[in-house]
This record gives C-alpha cells, sequence and structure tokens, in this order.
C-alpha cells in the first residue's frame, strides 16, 4: 500500500498542520485545566487551615470552660461537706 496516498489524504483532510495543532491545543487544554485544578485545591488548603485554626481555638476555649466548671464544682462540694447533713 502507498503511505504517499495516505499521507496526503488526511493532510488535505485535517489541513497541513491540522494534526499538530490539534496536539497542541489538546496539551495547552490539559494544562490549563491542571492548573485550575491546582488552584482549586490551593483554596480548599487554605479553607481548611482557616477551619482547622478557628477548631483549635474553639476546643481550647472549652477546655478552659470546662476546667473553671470542674473547680466551680469542687468548691460547691467542700461547701456541702461542711454543711449539716439532713
Amino acid at each position: 500500500m502507498d503511505y504517499t496516498l495516505l499521507i496526503n489524504l488526511i493532510s488535505v483532510i485535517f489541513g497541513g498542520t491540522g494534526i499538530v495543532s490539534y496536539f497542541g491545543a489538546r496539551r495547552e487544554r490539559i494544562a490549563s485545566a491542571k492548573k485550575v485544578e491546582s488552584e482549586v485545591f490551593a483554596g480548599w488548603a487554605d479553607i481548611y487551615d482557616k477551619m482547622a485554626q478557628a477548631t483549635e481555638k474553639k476546643i481550647a476555649d472549652l477546655v478552659k470552660e470546662i476546667e473553671e466548671l470542674k473547680k466551680e464544682l469542687n468548691d460547691y462540694k467542700s461547701r456541702c461537706k461542711l454543711c449539716e447533713k439532713k
């Protein structure tokens, strides 16, 4: 089989540089998609970091509040020990 005819036919159908431009554009689309994905992941990471910091602060506040409540409870318990039992 004569491949020259096939190459000429493909060249006529797609244009002389059609195949090259197709793969070039495809490569560009893939690179653009990867860039968008990386920007999205960076945004998610930033949101996650902010959420983690807020959660850590809230947990620390709750631990502090629990310790204060435990101390207050122990104070009430010590007062009740001094009370007369009825």
